[in-house]
């Protein structure tokens, strides 16, 4: 763009350019430039007086990626600063002060593009998909082929060769995660990086229950082209030491019921040598606290009973066993059941239970 600011003698006026003249005395001007990473282009900026000479032995005042810098024109009043930028897009601003303190400025793109080109990949674990990237020289033509080039990814650094296109292949046998890849080139050490993502064959989830409530652990098999499987695959679970085997149904879900005590397990699922594993955490229903009561008050043990969802269950009977004896009380509205506890000084282990579910607590009595 070409704007004239000028005195009362000129029209101001827009054209479209790459050049920036501010009064009748000075022209600046500069072109929007489009280059490879580090291929030597310069940032070329050109002062001259208003009949074209060159203007030498200015100082002209540059400004490129937040950065400022100052340049002397030469003897065809020109002054230059090389690109050592990152690809990228990039805003650049070059100004001249007279000795009468008028300004000239003009400002310009610049687009430094990547010698390499590699995209993201998402894959399944263990498909035949794989990562690219192609190399290109600083004019941006692929590299020779057989070419070493750099891969670095998950901690661990790879060489591979390109083709006659420039173009190496990295083969990604990782586990199921997000990963970063890093391409580096060879010529000028550019560093180019892309997001993998490994998908596991196993799509699952933690699972939280209450004790035998009707929540089961889920899991969905992906096959090698991303799609879910169909009925008929094996799965292969393994929770608290024992193995189970299920198939999955035309869904490709396959379920296992879990019917343990209460407390925290680990689930390991194996599918097409994909193992992935899951928190499982059986909640329980029935809960007490250890109890202290003196001789003679009159204080009941209370344990309190929740249904699957983990709400307050009222009339259900809670068994308690005590000192040799056993007994069956009735939750109230508020899921809780009471048994009075009428024993000498001591201390004594009560067991509650309800629907295969047993906790025990200390009772102590004292004088």
């Amino acid at each position: 763009t070409i704007l004239y600011l000028c005195n009362e003698n000129y029209t101001p006026a827009i054209n479209d350019t790459s050049k920036l003249i501010i009064g009748s005395k000075i022209i600046i001007e500069a072109d929007d430039l489009v280059m490879y990473y580090k291929n030597g282009s310069r940032y070329v900026v050109k002062l001259n007086d208003s009949k074209g000479n060159p203007l030498t032995n200015k100082t002209i005042s540059i400004t490129l990626n937040g950065q400022k810098y100052e340049r002397i024109t030469d003897s065809d009043g020109l002054a230059s600063i090389a690109i050592n930028l990152n690809a990228g897009n990039y805003t650049a601003s070059a100004s001249y002060t007279d000795e009468d303190q008028s300004i000239y400025t003009v400002e310009n793109n610049i687009n430094v593009l990547s010698t390499i080109k590699g995209d993201n990949l998402v894959k399944v674990f263990r498909n035949e998909s794989q990562y690219y990237a192609t190399f290109l020289d600083n004019q941006g033509k692929g590299l020779a082929n057989g070419t070493t080039v750099t891969f670095n990814i998950n901690g661990v650094m790879y060489e591979r060769k390109t083709n006659e296109k420039g173009v190496a292949r990295l083969n990604i046998n990782l586990n199921p995660g997000e990963y970063i890849l890093t391409a580096i080139h060879p010529n000028n050490g550019e560093m180019s990086s892309n997001n993998i993502t490994v998908l596991a064959t196993i799509q699952s989830s933690d699972l939280v229950k209450y004790y035998k409530n009707d929540s089961q652990y889920i899991v969905t098999l992906i096959g090698n082209d991303g799609k879910v499987v169909g009925a008929g695959e094996n799965v292969t679970f393994n929770i608290n030491g024992v193995f189970y085997t299920r198939q999955t149904n035309a869904s490709g879900q396959a379920v296992l019921n879990i019917n343990l005590n209460p407390g925290k397990y680990i689930i390991t699922g194996y599918y097409h040598d994909c193992q992935v594993s899951n928190n499982i955490e059986v909640k329980p229903i029935l809960t007490a606290i250890d109890f202290v009561k003196s001789f003679n008050e009159p204080k009941a043990f209370e344990a309190t009973l929740v249904d699957g969802q983990g709400n307050a269950l009222p009339n259900a009977v809670v068994n308690f066993n005590i000192n040799g004896m056993l007994y069956n009380r009735t939750t109230d509205s508020y899921g809780i059941a009471r048994l009075n506890i009428n024993l000498q000084k001591g201390e004594y282990i009560i067991t509650s239970s309800y629907n295969g579910q047993s906790i025990s607590n200390t009772v102590t009595v004292t004088d």
